[in-house]
């Protein structure tokens, strides 16, 4: 469920967008559902539409995966542009992931991540009254 803070053009929205951002992908990755990560992405953001795309084909053709939830930490964010943008870093961990093909066999598998640093991007939508991701960089 989203936090109410990702409503409020502040640095703690921005930083529970980011989170809720996360949440949704691991949401995404376990059931091929695509729309709570859609709700605070924007159109322009490339990885975001990657990870769409990616995870929602892999289950409209039978398959599935398995995987943990993602740790993430908060280094910082910056609130800029008059409170409609936002920028930051987090450092996030993944867990291991192994991703099946519709007939139960093995396909993708994924390490996972141990404090990976990554840069942050995200407007404020004025009309939803809601922070979105427009980019999502790792670093190092």
């Amino acid at each position: 469920e989203m936090p109410e803070a990702v409503k409020k053009p502040t640095e703690e929205g921005l930083e529970a967008a980011v989170e809720y951002w996360w949440e949704a992908g691991d949401f995404l990755r376990a059931t091929g559902d695509s729309t709570h990560i859609d709700e605070v992405s924007t159109s322009d953001c490339d990885l975001c539409q990657s990870q769409r795309n990616r995870w929602t084909e892999i289950y409209d053709l039978g398959g599935w995966a398995e995987t943990g939830p993602t740790e993430v930490g908060v280094q910082f964010t910056n609130i800029d542009n008059g409170g409609l943008g936002g920028t930051g870093a987090i450092v996030v961990s993944e867990s291991p992931s192994q991703v099946y093909q519709p007939n139960g066999s093995p396909g993708g598998s994924g390490d996972g991540s141990d404090d990976r640093p990554w840069a942050i991007s995200a407007v404020f939508d004025e009309e939803e009254q809601l922070w979105k991701l427009e980019g999502l960089e790792p670093q190092g």
